[in-house]
């Protein structure tokens, strides 16, 4: 029997990219330490490619545990020509390193549209849960 997969996620950001530090763990956050980008357009990335995300998670759930669940935060830089540099997990509750693993790499290959002025930060939560 195949399962039901819900993937809850989010973004939320200020009106506009910012400079400052990063925002209080729960959030999602794109700062601009150099750039600015839109948040609309970091989202529309991110929505292009959610199906890879889930399928790195219902990977995990159909082979690891069924009762998979919690949340991954994802952290990238968005260069000054729009690709991805330094993937990486900030805070994994999930606990499955093959899930982390392969978010990161799905993530290291997205194309995002070119920042003005320099490169871009993004925190971004990807909360996961089975359905029952």
């Amino acid at each position: 029997m195949r399962r039901c997969l819900s993937l809850i996620f989010c973004l939320a950001v200020a009106a506009a990219c910012q400079e400052g530090p990063a925002q209080p763990s729960g959030a999602a956050a794109v700062e601009a330490p150099r750039g600015v980008l839109a948040k609309e357009s970091v989202k529309g990335v991110i929505d292009s490619h959610i199906g890879a995300v889930k399928a790195c998670y219902e990977r995990a759930l159909q082979s690891a545990r069924p009762d998979l669940a919690g949340k991954v935060v994802a952290h990238w830089t968005i260069a000054a020509d729009g690709s991805v540099q330094g993937a990486s997990i900030r805070d994994d509750e999930l606990g499955e390193k093959s899930v982390a693993e392969c978010i990161v790499k799905e993530i290291g290959g997205w194309h995002f549209p070119a920042p003005e002025g320099g490169s871009v930060t993004v925190n971004y939560p990807f909360t996961f849960a089975a359905a029952p």
